[in-house]
């Protein structure tokens, strides 16, 4: 009994390893894809790059950051890589708006009790400001930006970008993988 209920499960189990083993994942196709991102000639830590394909099929959208030397590499719903296809490339890296200090902050919270004790209007807190783009703002859409990237299977795909301030622009297309 227990030799054939053991006989059984290793049967059972060798056949669900074999049907996993004949069915490949299905999904898009990916390839890997990295590259450099400069402005003005010197690499750009920090900035968001993202690949979106132009063939429509998807809206799955590779999103890599650059590093200190500029570079980056491309992840696509968890995986590696960059759909197959070409695509439109936009980048952008913002500055959070500034902060106030600890010293500050309890400066304005002791303000604001002691003119509530004392009846008077309490200060007015700083404004906010908005975070900024530090790259040329037509980069940071992909209606407006001019980078393409065509990711190829079976290729290296490695695409540099050389951002230019929006007066000195000109077409930046990155040929196809190397």
């Amino acid at each position: 009994m227990i030799l054939r209920r053991s006989v059984l499960t290793l049967t059972l189990l060798s056949v669900s390893l074999l049907l996993v083993g004949c069915f490949p994942p299905t999904g898009p196709k990916i390839a890997p894809a990295s590259g450099v991102v400069m402005f003005n000639g010197a690499p750009i830590e920090g900035a968001s790059v993202r690949f979106m394909g132009q063939s429509g099929g998807t809206n799955m959208v590779g999103l890599g950051v650059t590093n200190s030397k500029g570079e980056y590499r491309i992840s696509t719903s968890g995986k590696d890589g960059a759909l197959i296809e070409n695509h439109r490339v936009m980048i952008d890296k913002w500055q959070a708006a500034p902060r106030m200090s600890d010293a500050e902050l309890q400066a304005l919270v002791e303000a604001t009790s002691k003119a509530s004790e004392e009846d008077v209007t309490p200060p007015t807190p700083p404004p906010m400001v908005p975070p900024k783009n530090l790259l040329p703002q037509k980069y940071q859409h992909f209606s407006t930006s001019e980078l393409n990237a065509d990711v190829i299977g079976g290729k290296s795909n490695k695409f540099d970008f050389n951002l230019v301030p929006e007066d000195l622009s000109s077409e930046n297309v990155a040929p196809g993988g190397n």
